[in-house]
């Protein structure tokens, strides 16, 4: 459609108008509970004792991760490669 905004600029255009305070409470509430239950999953998988977990790293190490972030709980490299 010529003369429409590109979705990225919708989106900005939403994004830039959101405000926290008008999202009601239990929506809040109910997001601050996933990210939670997020962050706990994320915890638990980054015991190497489970085997899924093992198997990452090591593809990890093997492919040459970046850097880790700060949230990454794991003393290994994310298993992030940029291609050729």
């Amino acid at each position: 459609m010529p003369g429409s905004a590109s979705l990225s600029a919708q989106f900005a255009e939403r994004l830039a108008a959101f405000r926290l305070k008008e999202v009601p409470k239990e929506v809040v509430a109910h997001a601050k509970l996933l990210l939670l239950d997020t962050l706990g999953a994320m915890l638990a998988a980054s015991n190497p004792k489970y085997s899924a977990t093992r198997i990452l790293m090591e593809y990890a190490r093997q492919v040459g991760g970046g850097p880790s972030p700060a949230w990454w709980v794991s003393a290994g490299r994310p298993p992030v490669s940029t291609p050729p």
